[in-house]
């Protein structure tokens, strides 16, 4: 979860930058496509290790997990439609509300917070009673 939060800023600014296109030099799309792909490729790894967790001995801990896979796997297909959309910025400068790309991130990132909020709540009644600290969705 620690890795999570960094990622998530990292692409929050980069599309933040990236929609404004107009007004931004090539080399900082450039960076901003670069720190969306490094943003996707951690996401990737966060929902492997997420699948391969073993919860069996945590109360509710099917759930738990299902909530985090599920969460990250509509934040892994966000992070995609966002690499879409920032390569289409890339060739062009393409206003958000005319790509397929965006609205479909926007969609999956949506439903990643649903489940992001779900596990956080259900985390937060559960982890601290063994000693762990509490999340914030925002921070999945």
């Amino acid at each position: 979860l620690t890795t999570s939060a960094h990622s998530r800023s990292k692409l929050a600014d980069a599309v933040y930058s990236l929609y404004q296109c107009r007004s931004i030099s090539k080399s900082t799309i450039a960076r901003d496509v670069r720190a969306i792909q490094t943003a996707e490729d951690q996401r990737r790894a966060e929902y492997a290790s997420a699948r391969r967790l073993t919860t069996r001995a945590i109360p509710n801990g099917s759930t738990l997990k299902s909530d985090l896979v599920r969460a990250l796997s509509h934040s892994l297909n966000a992070d995609a439609d966002f690499l879409a959309w920032a390569r289409q910025e890339q060739s062009r400068c393409f206003p958000a509300k005319h790509s397929a790309a965006y609205r479909a991130a926007f969609r999956q990132s949506t439903a990643a917070t649903t489940f992001k909020k779900r596990f956080a709540s259900a985390w937060n009644s559960t982890g601290p009673r063994y000693g762990l600290r509490t999340v914030a969705y925002g921070d999945i």
